[in-house]
């Protein structure tokens, strides 16, 4: 067996966050600290002092660095020797960046600011700035709702579309400018002109240049599959010109099950990845050369040795695929945050540590640390359930209840968790409101995440009187510890939980209710019961901030839905991602007493959420503050509210009716069948012997000689229906003829 190979290592002295390969070699290191640059041994050659300023590091001439967000953010800079410093910008904020030969472009909302070798002045191009732009041919290529521009590196438009509208960030091919339209894609020129449509309606994320042309991405929901195409633009590897391709024309198409991730060129392969697991790697041609069956998430990929390395979420080594060879593993500690493909090889990173992986030349060997943990005994740092599972040569490897990785350092503080008794004596006292023992300290000089780590670190006894009295005997605290504690309040709940055996949010919401544990009316499997709340039926389907707000005019996509629904007593039900992304929330539902048997499989619309927060709110129902901590469930007895799945997008939102009137809605943050009700109570009618031939309607319930009782959660047009079991949900054939 070919031995595993060794990484040479660098020492950053903050976490790393961005690495980039210098020109003239080394490596510059992006940490929260500012920036650190390490020669070709990785010797330490210099720093740029300065807090973090953004995910995106990018060297320009001059021996200068930029630091940005990955979308529009503050634009700062740096010089070694210097500190980081914010770039004085007088309007907008830069949503991307061009090096040219002698310094760069930065392109904002408003204008673009031109620097050359340190002197800087502004360009305006009037409607081309709306949508950002990408670096194109040593200048910039920038679109606006009128139209798309070419600059030079001075900053002149060298050439403008005419009559064309854009719709999103234009994307830089080798020869041409591909660009987002409203139905279609446009493929430009270097005159700027439009010289094919490749008719396919995508974001700008779903265009990928590769060889001499672009691949595109469709994702096709109601088919619940992804299409990758290659489109290469004619003439275009033959003359090396802009001026003389011709119109795109498509080579190859892949489609696979499932949403995939944007695809990811690596040198001429093309890595494909779904949200969920598994991975497919395809040659120039589109042919598959290997299927990779990963258990997480793959979150990076680069170029490698000859063949492609891959990072996935929470495992402690990356993959390194190369043809005809068995599937090696790179060892980290905990789990790799980045992969970059340098000259050397592969630049890896996790906390403060650089890794470069060369395959010609290993690294030196270190042993793994001797743990001072527990090891594989549940136990709790900064507030935080885990177990200690492994030893790496820096750092010990910790897994989260949820199954995250943590990176732990040597000598950290911990105590063991709760056990069982302990907490059902704490919650007794919470539900009694029994609060007489004396309160920890809550220092008021410390930041926000510290001081939630810090109360998380105290046991859960000393810190029960301080939560209880904060929920249930406000006025009996400072107010500022009152609102400072309440950041701790979900660590305390979650532990108390993990020892009991539920979520935290679940048993937060018994106590408020004086109870150990909430019980629905009807049970719902799969769901979390979070209470109740009172409604007029005038209700409202929103980011709590935009409650009472109307869309300013244009807007493509409502801030809010309006909708009729029963008065009266409302229950909120909460469902738990799986998989990855079983510490998310993946919907939330709420039903009138009167609507536990109801489908919500109609579309009434999408909500835009710029919170990370949705929910369900009665009209008279108060806003949230915003700078408290967030607590899925009931909200003010009035409404409900959630965690939005993956935070700020689109969610759509379905109703069921009763009596003319809505008596369910759910919003959906995860996963596919979205119109698929799975939040239905178990029926109590006689079950129906299942045929294929005999005809079944939502809400059925069959009995089938296989897999058992169970209900019929979707009836399609196509003679499949959706049967939720009690081991899974599964498609089966109906009104066969």
């Amino acid at each position: 067996m070919t031995e595993p190979l060794r990484p040479h290592i660098a020492i950053a002295s903050s976490r790393i966050i961005d690495v980039a390969a210098l020109a003239g070699g080394g490596y510059a290191v992006l940490t929260d600290a500012g920036i650190e640059l390490f020669d070709a041994s990785l010797a330490r050659r210099g720093t740029i002092a300065g807090e973090r300023a953004g995910a995106v590091l990018v060297p320009v001439p001059g021996e200068r660095f930029l630091v940005h967000g990955t979308m529009r953010s503050w634009l700062y800079e740096g010089a070694v020797g210097g500190a980081l410093v914010k770039v004085d910008l007088p309007e907008g904020m830069v949503a991307s960046v061009a090096v040219t030969e002698t310094g760069f472009l930065a392109i904002t909302t408003k204008h673009v600011l031109v620097d050359h070798a340190g002197t800087r002045t502004y360009m305006t191009p009037s409607g081309c700035l709306d949508f950002g732009g990408t670096p194109w041919r040593g200048g910039a290529a920038i679109a606006g709702y009128e139209g798309l521009a070419i600059l030079g590196a001075d900053g002149t438009i060298v050439a403008r579309s005419a009559g064309e509208q854009p719709w999103k960030r234009p994307v830089a091919l080798a020869d041409a400018i591909a660009v987002p339209a409203y139905d279609d894609v446009m493929v430009l020129d270097g005159a700027a002109r439009v010289i094919a449509r490749i008719p396919r309606k995508v974001s700008a994320d779903a265009l990928v240049p590769f060889r001499g042309g672009v691949l595109v991405t469709v994702h096709d929901d109601d088919a619940r599959e992804t299409e990758v195409s290659y489109w290469e633009l004619a003439g275009a590897a033959a003359t090396g010109g802009a001026e003389a391709i011709g119109a795109p024309a498509p080579r190859w198409s892949v489609t696979r099950a499932g949403i995939l991730q944007p695809p990811v060129v690596a040198g001429d392969r093309v890595v494909l990845a779904s949200y969920d697991t598994g991975a497919w790697i395809l040659d120039g041609e589109g042919r598959e050369l290997a299927e990779l069956l990963t258990t997480k998430l793959v979150q990076d990929v680069a170029a490698f040795g000859g063949g492609i390395a891959l990072a996935e979420r929470d495992a402690p080594d990356a993959l390194w695929w190369r043809p005809g060879a068995e599937l090696a593993r790179l060892p980290h500690d905990v789990s790799p945050s980045l992969l970059r493909a340098v000259p050397a090889g592969l630049a890896s990173a996790e906390g403060n540590i650089l890794y470069v992986w060369r395959p010609d030349v290993q690294g030196p060997e270190v042993a793994p640390l001797e743990p001072d943990l527990p090891m594989h005994t549940p136990i709790v740092i900064a507030g935080t359930p885990l177990q200690i599972v492994g030893a790496g040569r820096f750092a010990l490897r910790a897994l989260t209840r949820d199954g995250h990785a943590l990176r732990v350092k040597p000598g950290t503080p911990w105590r063991p968790l709760t056990t069982r008794d302990e907490a059902a004596r704490l919650v007794e006292r919470l539900v009694q409101r029994t609060f007489d023992g004396p309160l920890p300290a809550v220092p008021g000089d410390v930041m926000i995440y510290e001081l939630a780590a810090k109360l998380g670190q105290v046991p859960l006894s000393e810190t029960v009187d301080l939560h209880g009295r904060a929920l249930f005997a406000a006025a009996s605290l400072d107010p500022e510890v009152r609102v400072r504690s309440a950041w701790a309040r979900g660590s305390f709940f979650d532990e108390l939980g993990a020892a009991l055996g539920t979520s935290g949010r679940a048993l937060l919401a018994a106590v408020k209710a004086r109870k150990r544990k909430l019980e629905p009316p009807r049970p719902v499997p799969g769901y979390e019961y979070l209470g109740t709340f009172t409604t007029s039926g005038q209700l409202t389907v929103s980011d709590p901030c935009y409650v009472g707000k109307k869309a300013p005019a244009g807007t493509a996509f409502a801030l809010s839905l309006k909708v009729d629904g029963h008065a009266g007593v409302w229950h909120v039900f909460l469902r738990p991602g799986a998989g990855n992304e079983r510490d998310r929330t993946a919907e939330l539902v709420t039903i009138h007493d009167d609507g536990f048997d109801v489908f919500a499989a109609e579309a009434i619309g999408l909500i835009g959420v710029d919170s990370g927060t949705a929910g369900v709110f009665d009209k008279q129902c108060p806003r949230r503050d915003g700078d408290t901590p967030l607590e899925e469930g009931t909200f003010a007895a009035q409404g409900a509210i959630a965690s939005a799945g993956h935070g700020d997008g689109m969610y759509p939102v379905f109703a069921g009716h009763r009596s003319g009137r809505v008596a369910k809605i759910r919003l959906c943050f995860l996963g596919g069948d979205a119109e698929v009700d799975r939040s239905v109570a178990r029926s109590t009618a006689a079950a129906k012997p299942y045929r294929a031939s005999a005809r079944f309607a939502v809400g059925d319930t069959i009995e089938h000689v296989k897999f058992g009782t169970g209900s019929v959660i979707r009836a399609g047009t196509d003679g499949k229906i959706d049967v939720r079991f009690a081991d899974a949900t599964r498609t089966l054939v109906h009104a066969r003829k």
